[in-house]
């Protein structure tokens, strides 16, 4: 099985960063980071990938409205509204004047097998599902670690200090863990698309953790119609993740 994270550039204008963990013995392993730049580069990696896939995609997989927003968007951007985080809008009009290579990609997706569904009760081989790293950081390393993500993401200088509490293995950040992250993270520095780089890992790690905990480590907004976007939730998160959602 592999557990595999994209930031997927949804004009395709700059690489996609897809990150690789694999699953093996009850361990979770850093394999990769790969840069795509084009539809032709997921299609060869599908195809060589005979194993299980689980693909966390920071982008919209599911979209049916015209205008407007999906129910997915409009939750998250009440509920981030307490962390002063947004989202952007989602509907068929942008993705077919800006995006156009999105929908391309919905239907390679499905050409190589892939099923649009949270990965829980289920025996499918291959699913996708989206995420949103925000949500994720939030979700797994709580509100101060978003402040610090979302300060250095707008910097666009890579993420030091959020880097540097994640690359502090003394306080135990990931449960579960996964071995061989040293290299990623040595990987970053000086690398032109680390902030990318970053994104994927983080849709990776969800795969990850949503894996091995199950629906119970998920937090679900949207619906199965319009599109669902999944967050995971540390226990220590879920009062948090409560009294935010109450107040939206």
């Amino acid at each position: 099985m592999k557990l595999i994270g994209v930031d997927l550039a949804w004009g395709f204008k700059r690489p996609s960063a897809l990150c690789v963990i694999r699953s093996a013995g009850g361990c979770f392993h850093y394999e990769a980071t790969l840069y795509l730049v084009s539809l032709q580069d997921f299609a060869s990696f599908f195809h060589r990938e005979e194993g299980a896939l689980h693909l966390a995609i920071d982008a919209p997989l599911t979209v049916k409205n015209e205008k407007g927003n999906r129910q997915a968007e409009r939750e998250i951007a009440l509920f981030l509204r307490k962390f002063r985080c947004g989202i952007l809008p989602v509907n068929l009009t942008i993705v077919r004047e800006k995006y156009p290579g999105l929908c391309a990609f919905f239907e390679l997706l499905r050409d190589h097998g892939f099923r649009i569904t949270p990965p829980f009760g289920n025996t499918f081989r291959r699913v996708a599902f989206e995420v949103f790293p925000p949500l994720t950081v939030l979700g797994l390393w709580g509100e101060k670690t978003l402040s610090v993500y979302r300060q250095e993401k707008r910097a666009r200088q890579g993420f030091p200090t959020f880097i540097e509490r994640l690359c502090d293995f003394d306080s135990s950040p990931f449960f579960p863990p996964v071995l061989n992250l040293r290299e990623f993270f040595l990987a970053l520095k000086g690398s032109l698309y680390g902030i990318d780089a970053v994104d994927a890992f983080l849709c990776a790690y969800t795969a990850c953790f949503l894996y091995a905990r199950g629906r119970e480590g998920a937090y679900l907004f949207g619906n199965p119609q319009e599109g669902e976007v999944v967050m995971p939730l540390q226990e220590a998160q879920r009062v948090l993740v409560s009294l935010a959602s109450s107040w939206a």
